[in-house]
């Protein structure tokens, strides 16, 4: 799904859906890459996303931010605190406790 900047406010993000109650011209046909992206909006590149151990690294995606002429977004992975680890193990054995059908890592 694409995902829009509004160039002026640098809201973010917007979606067709969103723009669309804000231009109700734009018709529900017009969709990828027919939609008329309207002048105070641009489109934002995808981020493409590494691959990481989910057990020890997080991703941190960033604000969009413009470079020769295109908005982009960056990832980055990062080493979680023994905190963050043993934050994540008590929240999955929280999940299991509820959802004790569900699968064993809720997260992948």
């Amino acid at each position: 799904m694409s995902s829009y900047i509004n160039i002026y406010s640098l809201a973010f993000p917007f979606h067709e859906g969103d723009i669309r109650l804000l231009h109700p011209e734009i018709r529900e046909d017009q969709t990828g890459d027919t939609f008329p992206c309207p002048p105070e909006f641009a489109k934002v590149e995808d981020v493409v996303l590494p691959d990481y151990d989910i057990e020890t690294h997080k991703l941190v995606v960033s604000a969009p931010f413009k470079i020769d002429g295109v908005w982009k977004r960056q990832c980055s992975v990062l080493q979680m605190t023994a905190d963050e680890i043993t934050q994540r193990q008590n929240s999955i054995e929280e999940y299991k406790k509820i959802f004790p059908d569900a699968q064993a890592n809720p997260t992948s």
